[in-house]
Protein backbone atom coordinates (compact mmCIF):
# COMPACT_ATOMS: atom_id res chain seq x y z
CA UNK A 1 0.00 0.00 0.00
CA UNK A 2 2.97 2.05 0.85
CA UNK A 3 4.44 1.75 -2.73
CA UNK A 4 1.42 2.20 -4.20
CA UNK A 5 0.39 5.42 -2.49
CA UNK A 6 4.08 6.48 -3.65
CA UNK A 7 3.48 5.93 -6.92
CA UNK A 8 0.43 7.76 -7.01
CA UNK A 9 2.24 10.81 -5.67
CA UNK A 10 4.33 10.48 -8.78
CA UNK A 11 1.62 9.89 -11.09
CA UNK A 12 0.01 13.61 -9.77
CA UNK A 13 3.20 15.28 -9.75
CA UNK A 14 3.63 14.22 -13.40
CA UNK A 15 0.53 15.69 -14.53
CA UNK A 16 1.14 18.77 -12.50
CA UNK A 17 4.32 19.23 -14.00
CA UNK A 18 2.67 18.77 -17.15
CA UNK A 19 0.06 21.88 -15.95
CA UNK A 20 2.89 23.75 -15.35
CA UNK A 21 4.85 23.07 -18.54
CA UNK A 22 2.61 21.98 -20.80
CA UNK A 23 4.67 19.01 -21.29
CA UNK A 24 5.91 16.19 -19.35
CA UNK A 25 9.40 16.04 -17.56
CA UNK A 26 12.40 14.70 -20.04
CA UNK A 27 13.43 11.26 -18.52
CA UNK A 28 17.28 12.97 -18.57
CA UNK A 29 18.84 15.72 -19.60
CA UNK A 30 22.45 15.17 -20.45
CA UNK A 31 25.23 17.63 -19.12
CA UNK A 32 28.41 16.74 -21.33
CA UNK A 33 27.06 14.21 -23.95
CA UNK A 34 29.37 11.23 -24.88
CA UNK A 35 30.22 11.37 -28.77
CA UNK A 36 29.71 8.01 -29.44
CA UNK A 37 29.18 4.25 -28.46
CA UNK A 38 32.56 3.90 -27.23
CA UNK A 39 32.70 7.39 -25.36
CA UNK A 40 31.39 5.39 -22.02
CA UNK A 41 33.85 6.49 -19.56
CA UNK A 42 34.32 4.27 -15.93
CA UNK A 43 34.18 5.63 -12.49
CA UNK A 44 36.54 7.99 -12.21
CA UNK A 45 36.32 9.82 -15.74
CA UNK A 46 34.90 12.99 -16.77
CA UNK A 47 32.28 12.46 -19.20
CA UNK A 48 30.28 9.45 -18.72
CA UNK A 49 29.20 9.97 -15.37
CA UNK A 50 28.38 14.17 -15.70
CA UNK A 51 24.55 14.21 -15.70
CA UNK A 52 22.00 16.92 -15.50
CA UNK A 53 18.71 16.70 -13.83
CA UNK A 54 17.03 13.47 -14.34
CA UNK A 55 13.19 13.52 -14.27
CA UNK A 56 13.11 13.04 -10.76
CA UNK A 57 14.95 16.05 -10.08
CA UNK A 58 12.60 18.05 -11.78
CA UNK A 59 9.21 16.94 -9.98
CA UNK A 60 10.95 17.53 -7.04
CA UNK A 61 8.81 20.81 -6.22
CA UNK A 62 5.78 18.73 -7.26
CA UNK A 63 6.27 16.14 -4.43
CA UNK A 64 6.88 18.60 -1.60
CA UNK A 65 10.67 18.60 -2.23
CA UNK A 66 10.82 22.57 -3.11
CA UNK A 67 13.53 22.86 -0.68
CA UNK A 68 15.29 20.47 -2.16
CA UNK A 69 14.69 21.06 -5.60
CA UNK A 70 16.40 24.80 -5.04
CA UNK A 71 19.39 23.69 -3.54
CA UNK A 72 20.59 22.38 -7.55
CA UNK A 73 22.52 24.19 -9.35
CA UNK A 74 21.42 23.13 -12.64
CA UNK A 75 24.50 24.85 -14.89
CA UNK A 76 27.13 22.07 -13.23
CA UNK A 77 26.44 18.16 -13.53
CA UNK A 78 24.66 16.23 -10.89
CA UNK A 79 27.82 14.65 -9.95
CA UNK A 80 29.65 17.78 -8.74
CA UNK A 81 30.31 17.87 -5.37
CA UNK A 82 28.01 21.42 -5.33
CA UNK A 83 24.96 19.35 -5.73
CA UNK A 84 25.58 16.64 -3.54
CA UNK A 85 23.52 17.77 -1.03
CA UNK A 86 20.80 17.12 -3.83
CA UNK A 87 21.96 13.81 -5.00
CA UNK A 88 22.46 12.16 -1.72
CA UNK A 89 19.25 13.19 -0.01
CA UNK A 90 16.64 10.30 1.23
CA UNK A 91 13.57 10.42 -0.04
CA UNK A 92 10.82 8.17 1.37
CA UNK A 93 7.96 8.82 -1.62
CA UNK A 94 11.10 7.61 -3.89
CA UNK A 95 11.42 4.31 -2.61
CA UNK A 96 9.28 1.13 -2.20
CA UNK A 97 9.86 0.12 1.26
CA UNK A 98 9.66 -3.96 0.26
CA UNK A 99 13.03 -3.82 -1.53
CA UNK A 100 15.85 -5.11 0.78
CA UNK A 101 17.88 -3.18 -1.40
CA UNK A 102 16.04 0.22 -1.30
CA UNK A 103 17.99 1.98 1.99
CA UNK A 104 19.90 4.65 2.98
CA UNK A 105 23.49 2.56 3.37
CA UNK A 106 23.06 1.39 -0.02
CA UNK A 107 24.02 4.43 -1.63
CA UNK A 108 25.49 4.21 -4.91
CA UNK A 109 29.46 5.26 -4.59
CA UNK A 110 30.07 5.87 -8.06
CA UNK A 111 30.29 8.69 -10.78
CA UNK A 112 31.02 11.23 -8.27
CA UNK A 113 34.23 13.45 -8.18
CA UNK A 114 37.47 11.12 -8.02
CA UNK A 115 39.52 13.45 -6.34
CA UNK A 116 36.15 14.91 -3.88
CA UNK A 117 33.54 11.67 -3.59
CA UNK A 118 31.05 13.89 -1.37
CA UNK A 119 27.69 12.98 -1.70
CA UNK A 120 26.62 9.91 -2.95
CA UNK A 121 23.80 9.46 -4.70
CA UNK A 122 20.28 7.97 -3.13
CA UNK A 123 17.90 5.30 -4.34
CA UNK A 124 14.79 5.03 -5.96
CA UNK A 125 12.27 2.26 -6.89
CA UNK A 126 10.65 3.78 -9.68
CA UNK A 127 11.31 5.05 -13.42
CA UNK A 128 9.57 7.27 -15.86
CA UNK A 129 8.43 4.83 -19.24
CA UNK A 130 11.32 5.78 -21.91
CA UNK A 131 14.51 4.99 -23.38
CA UNK A 132 18.19 5.91 -23.26
CA UNK A 133 20.30 5.12 -26.63
CA UNK A 134 23.75 6.11 -27.39
CA UNK A 135 24.75 6.18 -31.20
CA UNK A 136 27.60 8.00 -33.03
CA UNK A 137 24.84 10.09 -34.73
CA UNK A 138 22.08 10.56 -31.94
CA UNK A 139 19.51 9.61 -33.87
CA UNK A 140 18.35 7.49 -31.46
CA UNK A 141 17.16 9.84 -29.41
CA UNK A 142 12.83 10.44 -28.11
CA UNK A 143 11.78 12.25 -30.59
CA UNK A 144 12.91 10.12 -34.00
CA UNK A 145 11.72 6.50 -32.01
CA UNK A 146 9.87 4.34 -34.05
CA UNK A 147 5.74 4.97 -32.52
CA UNK A 148 6.18 1.20 -31.35
CA UNK A 149 8.51 1.87 -29.26
CA UNK A 150 8.54 4.88 -27.91
CA UNK A 151 7.36 5.14 -24.29
CA UNK A 152 6.52 8.66 -21.99
CA UNK A 153 10.00 10.22 -21.88
CA UNK A 154 13.58 10.12 -23.21
CA UNK A 155 16.84 12.57 -23.36
CA UNK A 156 15.73 15.95 -23.79
CA UNK A 157 12.40 15.11 -24.78
CA UNK A 158 8.84 14.16 -23.58
CA UNK A 159 5.51 13.97 -24.71
CA UNK A 160 2.21 15.65 -24.26
CA UNK A 161 -1.10 14.49 -22.92
CA UNK A 162 -1.81 15.01 -26.90
CA UNK A 163 1.08 12.47 -28.02
CA UNK A 164 -0.11 9.40 -26.01
CA UNK A 165 -2.20 8.18 -28.87
CA UNK A 166 -2.64 5.04 -27.24
CA UNK A 167 -4.83 6.75 -24.57
CA UNK A 168 -3.23 7.33 -20.83
CA UNK A 169 -5.33 4.95 -19.30
CA UNK A 170 -3.96 2.36 -21.68
CA UNK A 171 0.06 3.54 -21.11
CA UNK A 172 2.46 3.08 -18.31
CA UNK A 173 3.97 6.35 -17.31
CA UNK A 174 6.58 4.95 -14.03
CA UNK A 175 7.06 1.21 -12.91
CA UNK A 176 8.60 0.07 -10.09
CA UNK A 177 11.98 -1.85 -10.26
CA UNK A 178 14.43 -3.40 -8.01
CA UNK A 179 17.41 -1.17 -6.65
CA UNK A 180 20.70 -2.16 -6.72
CA UNK A 181 22.14 -4.94 -4.83
CA UNK A 182 25.32 -3.42 -4.72
CA UNK A 183 26.83 0.67 -3.29
CA UNK A 184 28.53 0.35 -7.14
CA UNK A 185 25.13 -0.77 -9.08
CA UNK A 186 23.86 1.98 -10.16
CA UNK A 187 20.38 0.61 -10.78
CA UNK A 188 17.68 2.58 -8.96
CA UNK A 189 18.96 6.54 -8.80
CA UNK A 190 16.68 8.98 -8.88
CA UNK A 191 18.94 11.69 -9.65
CA UNK A 192 20.66 9.99 -12.17
CA UNK A 193 19.00 9.61 -15.62
CA UNK A 194 19.91 6.20 -16.69
CA UNK A 195 19.10 5.17 -12.62
CA UNK A 196 15.61 6.72 -12.82
CA UNK A 197 13.74 5.08 -16.10
CA UNK A 198 12.37 2.20 -17.25
CA UNK A 199 13.02 0.52 -20.58
CA UNK A 200 11.11 1.68 -23.85
CA UNK A 201 10.28 -0.79 -26.41
CA UNK A 202 13.53 -0.93 -27.85
CA UNK A 203 15.98 -3.66 -28.97
CA UNK A 204 14.12 -6.51 -27.59
CA UNK A 205 13.61 -4.71 -24.15
CA UNK A 206 10.21 -5.86 -23.65
CA UNK A 207 10.20 -8.86 -22.12
CA UNK A 208 7.60 -8.60 -19.34
CA UNK A 209 7.13 -8.19 -15.42
CA UNK A 210 9.40 -9.80 -13.42
CA UNK A 211 10.77 -11.14 -16.57
CA UNK A 212 14.01 -13.59 -15.59
CA UNK A 213 15.09 -15.34 -18.39
CA UNK A 214 17.81 -12.89 -19.64
CA UNK A 215 19.16 -9.78 -18.60
CA UNK A 216 15.87 -7.80 -18.65
CA UNK A 217 18.22 -4.71 -17.10
CA UNK A 218 20.59 -3.70 -19.57
CA UNK A 219 22.80 -0.44 -17.57
CA UNK A 220 26.35 -0.23 -17.82
CA UNK A 221 27.82 -1.05 -14.59
CA UNK A 222 25.33 -2.97 -13.35
CA UNK A 223 27.05 -6.13 -11.74
CA UNK A 224 23.85 -8.33 -11.85
CA UNK A 225 24.94 -11.70 -13.00
CA UNK A 226 25.94 -15.10 -11.89
CA UNK A 227 24.22 -17.74 -9.72
CA UNK A 228 24.12 -15.19 -6.59
CA UNK A 229 22.28 -12.77 -8.98
CA UNK A 230 20.01 -15.42 -10.33
CA UNK A 231 18.80 -16.42 -6.49
CA UNK A 232 17.94 -13.05 -5.47
CA UNK A 233 16.17 -12.08 -9.22
CA UNK A 234 18.47 -9.61 -10.00
CA UNK A 235 19.97 -10.24 -13.80
CA UNK A 236 21.54 -7.67 -15.90
CA UNK A 237 23.68 -6.69 -18.71
CA UNK A 238 26.52 -4.13 -17.76
CA UNK A 239 27.18 -3.39 -21.56
CA UNK A 240 23.45 -1.44 -22.17
CA UNK A 241 22.45 1.52 -22.95
CA UNK A 242 20.61 2.14 -19.36
CA UNK A 243 17.60 0.58 -19.13
CA UNK A 244 15.68 -1.12 -16.51
CA UNK A 245 12.58 -3.65 -16.92
CA UNK A 246 9.86 -3.09 -14.55
CA UNK A 247 10.13 -5.99 -11.42
CA UNK A 248 9.25 -5.83 -7.72
CA UNK A 249 9.74 -7.65 -4.81
CA UNK A 250 5.97 -8.42 -4.36
CA UNK A 251 4.56 -11.54 -5.21
CA UNK A 252 2.84 -12.31 -8.48
CA UNK A 253 4.18 -9.21 -10.33
CA UNK A 254 4.22 -5.14 -9.83
CA UNK A 255 2.73 -2.25 -9.58
CA UNK A 256 2.55 0.84 -12.21
CA UNK A 257 1.42 4.31 -12.24
CA UNK A 258 -0.23 4.44 -15.91
CA UNK A 259 -0.61 7.78 -17.88
CA UNK A 260 -4.10 8.94 -16.24
CA UNK A 261 -2.29 8.38 -12.52
CA UNK A 262 -3.88 5.96 -11.71
CA UNK A 263 -1.92 2.52 -10.18
CA UNK A 264 -2.66 -0.69 -10.93
CA UNK A 265 -0.97 -3.90 -9.92
CA UNK A 266 0.43 -5.89 -13.09
CA UNK A 267 0.75 -9.63 -13.04
CA UNK A 268 3.84 -11.23 -14.00
CA UNK A 269 1.49 -13.55 -16.19
CA UNK A 270 0.93 -10.49 -18.91
CA UNK A 271 1.70 -11.92 -22.41
CA UNK A 272 4.60 -10.04 -24.43
CA UNK A 273 2.43 -8.17 -27.19
CA UNK A 274 0.44 -6.79 -24.15
CA UNK A 275 3.12 -5.30 -22.33
CA UNK A 276 4.56 -4.08 -25.32
CA UNK A 277 1.17 -2.18 -26.50
CA UNK A 278 0.84 -0.47 -22.86
CA UNK A 279 4.59 0.13 -22.43
CA UNK A 280 4.68 2.54 -25.38
CA UNK A 281 2.33 5.65 -26.15
CA UNK A 282 2.04 5.48 -29.83
CA UNK A 283 1.81 2.26 -31.16
CA UNK A 284 -1.85 1.95 -32.25
CA UNK A 285 -2.08 -1.82 -30.39
CA UNK A 286 -5.78 -2.93 -30.24
CA UNK A 287 -5.72 -3.70 -26.15
CA UNK A 288 -6.82 -1.93 -22.85
CA UNK A 289 -5.18 -2.03 -19.88
CA UNK A 290 -6.16 -5.50 -18.11
CA UNK A 291 -7.70 -5.40 -15.17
Amino acid sequence: MSCGNNMKQLGLALHNYHDTYKIFPPAHIPWNRPTGQNAMPRNGESVWQNYGPSWMVLVLPFMEQSPLHDKANFNVAMSTDINAPVRSAWIPSYVCPSDPFAKPENALTRYTNINSPAGYWGRCSYGISGSYRFETSFRWEWRVENAFEKGLAGQYQAARFADITDGTSNTIAVGEFRVGPRVDDPRGTWALGRGSMQSGCAWGDCWGINYQAGNPDDMRDCVGNGSDWRRIKMHCWSGGDGQHGIKSVHPGGAQVTLGDASVRFVSETMDRNTYRAVKTIQGAEQVSFPD
